[in-house]
């Protein structure tokens, strides 16, 4: 997965200096770190949908948009909102959901 974010910096013009930081903080912020050595393809769907997050918001875009940024965390009986995250971490930047 640290792979696949790389690759999402490069792609967005972040500077080779800059990429590896720009990875790790990605998936600090949306709790990723810790599957950081495993494939996309074996994370969870919940993973998988803070793992696009974590793409879309590496290489300051001036927008981000979010199809359904809604997951139910493991173990817990209500939604998590990641607009409200993305909101308070990455400010000034319009999040636009659906």
């Amino acid at each position: 997965m640290h792979d696949h974010l790389l690759f999402y910096a490069r792609l967005k013009g972040v500077s080779k200096r800059d990429e590896m930081r720009a990875a790790e903080d990605a998936m600090a912020r949306v709790s990723l770190t810790k599957f950081r050595h495993r494939q996309s393809k074996g994370l969870s769907g919940g993973e998988k949908r803070r793992l696009s997050i974590a793409i879309a918001l590496i290489g300051d875009g001036q927008v981000i948009f979010l199809d359904e940024p809604t997951v139910r965390p493991p173990r817990r009986r209500s939604e998590y909102d990641y607009t409200a995250l993305i909101a308070v971490r990455w400010p000034p930047r319009p999040v636009l959901a659906e």
